[in-house]
């Protein structure tokens, strides 16, 4: 009898364990899916300081090993996806920014789970336009100082501006406690926008009480009148909690001299390579229209460029001054070994250098041609330097005033001056043969001497003389410079006459 009723005790044991068992399982089952989560996941944010650096740009055709919580469409295509907790709640919601396939626009979606329905629902969304999709980072910050993360979008615009949307947990609008966000800041300018981190109490670190908010700063350049450089509009957001967002409390001009010291002074020139890496490429006289010079620390030359010379110096031995900023080459000539120059360069800011050239032979003779103040240009601003293309010599010679339909250029030595009703615009040019084309390059060059933009032209020539009069049309088609061709932007070709005397002889 007494083995009966264990037996019985037994069985009931076993079934009262096996129906927990799956009981167990079945609860556990909604969050299985994001085991698979290669992110950081944050699972308590009260004690993490003040912020999480989420993922940011994802590698291009890498298929994110996360998956959507639900059906997003397949007109869509996920650029960021990624699990975190944004609220109080112990599940994981998801934040997901796809990019509709058809139209180009961004969509950023925050994905919550629904414990009445057992099933993750979208619970928020926003589109964005206008947007570079290769450049978007998403990270989460607690910009406020409530202890609660914003997520913060950063991206660059179709036209190259920088982005920054931040978006706060709020109440929604349609009731009940679904998880909501509004945007607290958004700008898109051509500059710089950052989040200026501060250092929190230790009461914030831990949990006591909120911390304070972070500025943002936008940075934009801007002209100063009487000033050589352009200089930096600083306007600072603060956070406002009557007002629920970022205001802007307070904008000032600093002058790029300033910022360009404190940056020189920060920078360190240790030895003869740290001097090589800054001066490395090319450098154009902005006392002379035509004079270029090149850094080539990598086979230690200095090549000279002007529109009728070329010359290659090569240094054995250099000597520097970390006090002064400046570095000083013994060169000898790559063509004629026995012609040897002394070439001081000291560094004025971050752009701008001094060469000051001396003959060797005689220390007296200071004047050189290639003396004076240089600024800094881009690689692939001067095509026409190389020693390759400087051989080729163009088919056509610009000089004089052409007219335009709306319009007039004037070219007169390397510079030029374009001219509509209300707008005069100068710079310098150059003209070459590239690849059996005719190729025009318009530096637009500002009152500081900055090249501020170049444009690339196929030119053509035709000349027509009637009775006493000589006629050149000339023929501009605006382009890009390609490895061995010239590649025309599909734009209407622009058409100039210049009309003359005919000379008697």
């Amino acid at each position: 009898m007494v083995k009966k009723e264990v037996s019985y005790f037994i069985k009931i044991f076993v079934i009262i364990f096996f129906c927990i068992s799956v009981f167990l399982l079945i609860s556990c089952d909604k969050n299985t899916d994001t085991i698979e989560n290669d992110y950081p996941v944050i699972i308590s944010r009260i004690f993490s300081n003040d912020n999480y650096e989420g993922s940011t740009q994802i590698a291009r055709n890498r298929t994110p090993s996360i998956r959507p919580k639900i059906n997003i469409g397949n007109n869509y295509s996920i650029i960021y996806i990624n699990n975190i907790n944004l609220d109080f709640d112990p599940e994981l919601e998801q934040v997901i920014v796809a990019v509709d396939r058809n139209t180009q626009i961004l969509k950023i979606m925050v994905l919550d789970f629904d414990s009445v329905r057992n099933k993750y629902i979208l619970t928020w969304e926003t589109e964005k336009t206008n947007i570079n999709y290769r450049t978007v980072s998403i990270s989460y910050i607690d910009v406020v100082g409530d202890h609660g993360f914003e997520i913060i979008f950063n991206a660059q615009s179709l036209d190259g501006k920088q982005v920054m949307d931040v978006f706060r947990k709020t109440h929604s609008p349609f009731g009940g406690i679904s998880l909501y966000f509004e945007s607290i800041f958004n700008s898109e300018i051509n500059g710089k926008i950052e989040i200026q981190r501060q250092e929190r109490s230790q009461a914030y670190i831990l949990g006591q009480r909120n911390g304070v908010s972070f500025p943002i700063v936008l940075l934009e350049d801007t002209i100063i009148e009487n000033e050589q450089q352009p200089g930096v509009i600083r306007t600072s957001y603060m956070w406002s909690f009557q007002t629920n967002r970022y205001v802007m409390a307070f904008r000032e001009i600093i002058p790029t001299r300033i910022i360009e010291e404190q940056r020189m002074r920060e920078m360190v020139f240790d030895d003869i390579e740290s001097f090589k890496t800054f001066l490395e490429g090319q450098w154009y006289n902005v006392e002379s229209n035509n004079s270029i010079i090149r850094f080539n620390g990598r086979t230690n030359e200095v090549a000279f460029f002007t529109s009728n010379l070329m010359e290659v110096h090569r240094w054995t031995n250099a000597t520097h001054s970390r006090q002064h900023r400046t570095i000083d080459f013994i060169a000898r000539n790559d063509q004629i070994h026995f012609m040897r120059n002394r070439i001081i360069v000291r560094i004025e800011n971050m752009n701008r250098i001094r060469v000051t050239i001396v003959d060797r032979d005689n220390p007296k003779n200071i004047n050189h041609q290639m003396d004076g103040y240089y600024i800094r240009l881009s690689n692939n601003m001067l095509p026409s330097i190389n020693p390759i293309v400087q051989n080729n010599l163009p088919n056509i010679t610009l000089g004089g005033e052409f007219l335009g339909e709306n319009d007039s250029i004037v070219f007169e030595n390397h510079n030029f001056s374009l001219r509509s009703s209300n707008n005069i615009r100068r710079g310098v040019f150059s003209i070459y043969n590239y690849h059996g084309e005719d190729i025009l390059e318009l530096r637009f060059i500002d009152e500081n001497h900055l090249v501020r933009e170049t444009i690339t032209y196929n030119i053509s020539m035709a000349q027509q003389i009637v009775e006493n009069s000589i006629i050149n049309r000339i023929t501009l088609i605006r382009g890009t410079l390609r490895i061995n061709s010239f590649f025309p932007s599909g734009e209407d070709p622009i058409f100039y006459i210049q009309t003359t005397e005919k000379s008697e002889s």
